[in-house]
């Protein structure tokens, strides 16, 4: 049964969408079995993913979360590449609250259709929206096991890291489930900065007043984390080289218990395994397109 991890922050802007998007391909890469989920009306996990998906569906584009949540038949999961998987969004998902509230057990139907085909992965990422406390983000929260919470290196992350530690207690309390945070993960990060500096002792020295613990790997900050989504590509199809598709890398190695790298896996090593199959994902979509 896949371990659901919801990436969540209620600040925007902070790389909830390029973690979920990397640290999934990065699993991938180190042979577990990922799907990515993408509940945000913006979409930006799912123009990374396979930009077709958002063509409207009554001009005959695929299901969305949006359909699945009207109708459980609908199970809208489709390949990026084979062991990685994904759930688009649409923009129809600003509808989604006032659908949900019309339904019974409302905060719990992101779980049911989970428990659909969770059996098939051994990760399931879910990229949550901004804003916190909502009824699509409360079942992301009720379907999880656990929590990663991007923060970017500043003063307003950790301005409002109480809010969102309030809303995850809410959940664990209402729905009598521990909900772990399995670390806070400082992104943009700049070493040789005092801020960055300032807010990673924050995050380190208070891991019990904010529910948990620092991640050990931080993401560098990495012009090349803006760049790729413009080329439906993730760190690791892109630039497999930088320093940020490095740190996702060994984010992802933490997150599975590898304390040692091997030598002879490299980043010319994962690039080229997803170079190969990123063409021939496009050789595909290029057949579905036309």
């Amino acid at each position: 049964m896949a371990q659901i991890i919801a990436v969540l922050n209620d600040k925007g802007g902070v790389a909830k969408t390029t973690t979920t998007a990397n640290l999934g391909t990065a699993l991938w890469l180190l042979g577990k079995k990922v799907l990515l989920v993408d509940t945000d009306q913006q979409c930006n996990l799912t123009l990374i993913m396979d930009k077709t998906s958002l063509l409207p569906i009554d001009d005959g584009g695929p299901a969305t979360l949006f359909e699945w949540f009207n109708d459980i038949q609908r199970i809208p999961v489709f390949e990026r590449y084979p062991g990685l998987d994904y759930i688009p969004s649409s923009r129809r998902m600003a509808d989604a609250t006032e659908i949900l509230s019309q339904k019974v057990a409302n905060e719990k139907l992101l779980q049911k259709r989970l428990n659909l085909i969770q059996d098939a992965y051994d990760y399931i990422l879910i990229d949550c929206i901004p804003g916190g406390k909502n009824l699509v983000n409360t079942n992301v929260l009720v379907a999880s096991d656990s929590i990663i919470v991007p923060t970017e290196a500043s003063f307003f992350s950790v301005q409002g890291a109480p809010n969102l530690l309030h809303f995850i207690d809410e959940v664990r309390e209402g729905y009598d489930k521990p909900l772990p945070i399995m670390g806070y993960l400082l992104v943009k990060f700049d070493r040789n900065t005092t801020l960055s500096k300032e807010v990673k002792n924050y995050y380190s020295g208070a891991s019990n007043k904010n529910g948990g613990p620092l991640f050990p790997i931080q993401i560098r900050r990495c012009q090349r984390c803006n760049e790729s989504p413009g080329s439906e590509m993730t760190l690791f199809e892109y630039a497999p080289s930088s320093t940020a598709c490095d740190d996702y890398m060994r984010l992802a190695e933490h997150i599975l218990g590898i304390k040692v790298r091997k030598k002879s896996w490299t980043p010319e090593v994962w690039g080229k395994k997803c170079k190969v199959a990123f063409a021939q994902f496009k050789a595909t979509q290029a057949e579905s397109v036309g």
